[in-house]
């Protein structure tokens, strides 16, 4: 539920603080997962392989920059067309996850992803998700407060404001939009580790849709509230689903 938090924090940054909803920030969960997963893989037998983990989490967010500057640059209103892109790219991504077998194992997934040095997938690498949650509510926090984040805030409310007094608000939506996938693709790099196995659902809509009903029970605007409502609503699910017949309806109320 941890890891969740980090990439609903993602969609809340986006969403919350400059006003564009993303509904497929899955696509970078996912990608974040198999890469991570596959270099993780792939360093056990070639050493060189472990210089491709950051990179696991920096391609993630340099298509999530270049979309978003492609997109924004054409058309700086935000309005449902980003939205609409962004939900197409997840189902593509589901899609390609589900055919390449060849590089992702298909429809059974990508497993036998090893752990995550020095840690236990079951005990140590808790403290380790922890501190990733801790650190990326701090660093937003922290954002919020500064000139960028007046700026993002700014952004939101009057876009054409902004323009006029000399800022390029497609980049900076965009830079947002590549942090917020860096943020996705971080959580989706520790569920690889924490689950051993990354399939096609670590792509798809429903978790992306998840992602923003999270933020908005959490409170898009807060960095901390978004991670509170990963948290609290995938726990409730966990709980409500082993009692209750109709468990989703507790969840949807």
């Amino acid at each position: 539920f941890l890891i969740y938090g980090i990439a609903t924090q993602g969609v809340a940054l986006c969403w919350g603080r400059l006003g564009f909803l993303p509904l497929g920030h899955a696509l970078f969960f996912g990608l974040g997962a198999y890469l991570f997963g596959g270099a993780l893989k792939a360093a056990q037998s070639q050493p060189l392989w472990w210089l491709a983990l950051p990179l696991a989490l920096l391609l993630p967010a340099l298509l999530a920059y270049v979309v978003a500057r492609l997109v924004f640059a054409r058309s700086f209103k935000s309005g449902p067309y980003f939205s609409l892109i962004t939900l197409a790219m997840t189902m593509l991504g589901f899609l390609a996850a589900q055919q390449w077998s060849g590089l992702t194992g298909g429809f059974n997934g990508m497993a036998h992803i090893p752990e995550l040095p020095y840690t236990e997938r079951y005990s140590t690498l808790y403290w380790a998700i922890a501190a990733c949650a801790v650190a990326s509510t701090a660093a937003l926090t922290l954002l919020y407060r500064r000139t960028l984040g007046v700026l993002w805030s700014a952004l939101a409310q009057n876009e054409d404001r902004l323009q006029l007094l000399g800022y390029a608000t497609d980049r900076i939506k965009a830079a947002a939009y590549a942090l917020s996938a860096l943020l996705a693709a971080l959580a989706g790099a520790l569920f690889s580790v924490h689950q051993g196995i990354v399939t096609p659902q670590a792509l798809g809509f429903v978790l992306s849709t998840e992602f923003v009903i999270w933020a908005a029970v959490g409170g898009k605007g807060s960095a901390l509230g978004a991670l509170l409502g990963a948290v609290f609503v995938g726990y409730a699910s966990a709980e409500l689903r082993d009692r209750f017949a109709s468990w989703e309806v507790f969840v949807g109320l």
